[in-house]
């Protein structure tokens, strides 16, 4: 909603999207900037390779900014390698959206 009030189209596609949907995604509406939120640190214990394989997707996909945040994202972050997606920990601290 902060984000709406300021004139940013929203698209939302769910809570625990299934494989690959993020990237279906990214190709066909082509976004400016993906949030990407983990509340719990489920995502990267069942499948540690869904953020390096989303990563080396942002990687191949410069003219999107990726955003990773989130209490499981923040518990989680020292065990992280990322190299083109950008951990924050709100959306004050992302510049676009100041």
């Amino acid at each position: 909603i902060q984000i709406m009030l300021k004139g940013w189209k929203t698209t939302l596609i769910g809570a625990s999207p299934a494989p690959d949907s993020i990237e279906s995604f990214v190709e066909k509406l082509k976004p400016q900037i993906v949030l990407l939120s983990a509340s719990t640190t489920l995502p990267f214990e069942m499948n540690g390779q869904l953020v390096e394989r989303l990563d080396h997707f942002a990687e191949n996909h410069p003219e999107t900014r990726f955003y990773l945040g989130g209490a499981g994202t923040l518990k989680y972050q020292k065990h992280l390698n990322l190299q083109a997606i950008t951990i924050k920990s709100t959306l004050k601290e992302i510049k676009e959206f100041e």
